[in-house]
């Protein structure tokens, strides 16, 4: 697998089922910020003009994911081209809002 995992209250991203980086927790904050791009995603289609908010939803979430350690950045760089890059968890809500990306449940 190559995308990020969900499971026991935290995240972790994975490339070829191998951990980049530290596991994070689901905590309070990272669930409204993850809720934040959901709900704004869902906005975003709802809009036909919306290249310039996408360019910036996808930086963000960039961002996010990186984290401090470069996580996403080290997982793009070894992955197998092209990436096809999943979204896994062990229950099918993993946050409260149950908008924005759907999930492979594991």
């Amino acid at each position: 697998m190559i995308g990020i995992s969900i499971a026991d209250a935290g995240f972790e991203l994975l490339c070829n089922s191998e951990r980049i980086g530290r596991r994070r927790p689901l905590d309070e904050v990272t669930v409204k910020t993850l809720d934040g791009f959901s709900r704004y995603a869902a906005l975003l289609d709802r809009d036909d003009d919306t290249s310039e908010a996408l360019l910036t939803l996808g930086r963000d979430l960039h961002r996010f994911l990186d984290g401090d350690g470069r996580d996403l950045a080290t997982l793009i760089d070894r992955a197998k081209r092209p990436v096809h890059f999943e979204i896994a968890t062990s229950s099918e809500r993993p946050l409260s809002s149950g908008g924005g990306a759907s999930c492979r449940r594991r």
